[in-house]
């Protein structure tokens, strides 16, 4: 699957599956995080790669601080040096859930299926993260009001 977000048709620049590579997000012409990934299938439209714990990648070192002290602080910090360029990444091994990602050609958004590592329980990041499913709408409905405007309120 190629990065112009069109739908790729020759089989010869498709990922072959238990390929390794490496998913770089980036802000401002800059690297955020790199992380090495499984392929598990490539069908033109849909690149599905996998994570699991162990795995090390690259990621800011404000969000790695923050994840190793829980200090808030740490956390607000990697989102102000996003917004001025500022950020420093240091390497972070991966733990506590496997993820399943799902990236489909030509759209705006991506799936994310996350699983105990453990159990292989999916997690529901609602529930991990304490959001309400009011807040959760309210989140949709801000986001995407073209497309939530026949929703019931």
């Amino acid at each position: 699957m190629l990065g112009n977000n069109a739908a790729v048709t020759d089989t010869e620049l498709l990922f072959r599956p238990g390929t390794t590579v490496v998913r770089r997000d980036v802000h401002a012409g800059r690297v955020w995080t790199a992380k090495p990934q499984r392929v598990v299938d490539d069908t033109g439209r849909v690149l599905t790669l996998a994570y699991w714990p162990g795995i090390e990648s690259l990621a800011p070192t404000s969000w790695i601080a923050s994840l190793a002290t829980g200090d808030d602080t740490a956390r607000k910090q990697g989102l102000a040096d996003l917004v001025v360029c500022t950020w420093t990444l240091g390497r972070y091994r991966w733990t506590g859930t496997a993820l399943l990602s799902h990236f489909l050609a030509s759209e705006w958004f991506s799936v994310h299926c996350f699983q105990d590592a453990t159990t292989g329980d999916p997690l529901h990041l609602m529930r991990l993260f304490g959001i309400t499913d009011d807040t959760a709408m309210r989140y949709i409905t801000t986001a995407n009001p073209e497309r939530t405007s026949a929703l019931p309120r």
